[in-house]
């Protein structure tokens, strides 16, 4: 008798906690069929009762299926849909998320299939588990759309100055061509066609940083990653931000090894990445008053394989900051000055190649910031792609 009301208060213990859950719980039979839900499930979805429990919508793709078991875990490239049923026919582990209809209207869904196993260590019922993460994709989503425009706010900041250069010289020979004509009423032939390279040149320059910023601007919400020289790539970027850095009383000093390994991202982003470290160090850098403000990059090959990229300044360091500077919003300068997405903006696009980035201070007696970023070498592009 006391091991019966035992097992009825274990029993109403386990059903009042799963009750309150805020996951949804449902268990399912070898063929596909639900024998129970917790209140989430229905409050979700809803139910009907016929023999069984059974949820509108969500498991209608189970339900209808053919009972065929197959003998493996769901192959790649299977649909999610498609995979999340030959989990639970098979009994197999098993991750994903779909978009389902709920009542509420189409809500994203993440499910895990988890089998039960008897005393033989066979599949019989599969338990899943449902979390409505709805509201977290769409964070996700806005987060991005910020990251896209502190990103385009960097490199409009950068292309300003940049331009601004060239469009000087362009109206300086222009004006000169233009005092020729006034004052002598013809121009040599000789200066005309040097006067005209210059203009030529200055042109093009313009042109190249258009053509640069509408790279980045076109790139798509899942830009391609592959092979990626990372020289080119912070030369390139350096283009954009040079005239800032000289502006400012910056000293840039580069120091590019041989043999680096061709790393494995995104060139336009890897761009946006080196951009962001050296301005943030600009920035750093106009807070002290020193007479030599210096920024240095440095490339080398790293253990593995992989590909590493070392920037650096002489300004006041991080002060103890590491593990707060790539949190999204955290930023040190005044209000409005920016919104503290750069640096978490250059740990999302290397998290995603699958390299590290790590901020701390330069060994003493040297001060300032250093980061040292490791990618991954381009000879492992396939097993990123599979991961992604």
């Amino acid at each position: 008798l006391k091991a019966q009301k035992a097992l009825i208060h274990s029993e109403q213990r386990y059903r009042a906690i799963t009750d309150n859950l805020a996951t949804g719980i449902a268990v399912v039979d070898a063929n596909g069929c639900i024998q129970a839900v917790n209140p989430k499930i229905t409050e979700w979805f809803g139910s009907t009762i016929s023999g069984g429990v059974f949820v509108d919508d969500l498991f209608s793709l189970i339900r209808s299926a053919a009972p065929p078991v197959p003998q493996q875990s769901p192959p790649a490239g299977t649909g999610a849909a498609q995979s999340l049923l030959l989990a639970i026919l098979s009994g197999a582990t098993w991750e994903t998320e779909l978009p389902l209809k709920s009542l509420s209207g189409e809500r994203t869904f993440r499910i895990v299939v988890c089998p039960v196993l008897d005393s033989e260590d066979m599949a019989g019922t599969s338990v899943l588990m449902l979390d409505d993460v709805t509201e977290r994709r769409q964070a996700e989503q806005s987060l991005q759309r910020t990251r896209k425009l502190e990103a385009m706010g960097t490199l409009a900041g950068g292309i300003a100055h940049e331009i601004n250069q060239p469009l000087n010289a362009l109206q300086l020979y222009a004006s000169g061509l233009e005092m020729m004509l006034e004052k002598h009423g013809s121009i040599e032939p000789d200066v005309l066609y040097k006067r005209l390279s210059w203009i030529l040149r200055e042109a093009g320059k313009i042109r190249e940083i258009i053509a640069h910023m509408r790279a980045v601007v076109m790139q798509e919400e899942t830009p391609h990653c592959g092979p990626v020289m990372v020289e080119e790539a912070v030369r390139s970027a350096l283009g954009l931000v040079g005239a800032q850095l000289q502006s400012h009383g910056i000293t840039l000093q580069l120091d590019f090894g041989r043999q680096v390994p061709v790393a494995y991202g995104n060139a336009v982003q890897l761009e946006q990445v080196v951009i962001n470290l050296v301005v943030n160090a600009m920035h750093a850098l106009d807070s002290v008053d020193i007479a030599e403000k210096t920024i240095t990059i440095h490339t080398a090959a790293a253990p593995k394989g992989m590909a590493m990229l070392v920037v650096e300044d002489n300004g006041p360091g991080l002060n103890g900051l590491q593990e707060r500077i790539f949190d999204p919003f955290f930023t040190t300068k005044e209000t409005g000055s920016g919104m503290g997405l750069g640096l978490s903006i250059v740990h999302a696009f290397i998290e995603t190649w699958g390299g590290s980035v790590h901020a701390g201070d330069r060994p003493p007696p040297e001060r300032g910031a250093r980061f040292v970023i490791l990618l991954q070498p381009a000879g492992d592009c396939h097993a990123h792609n599979d991961n992604r």
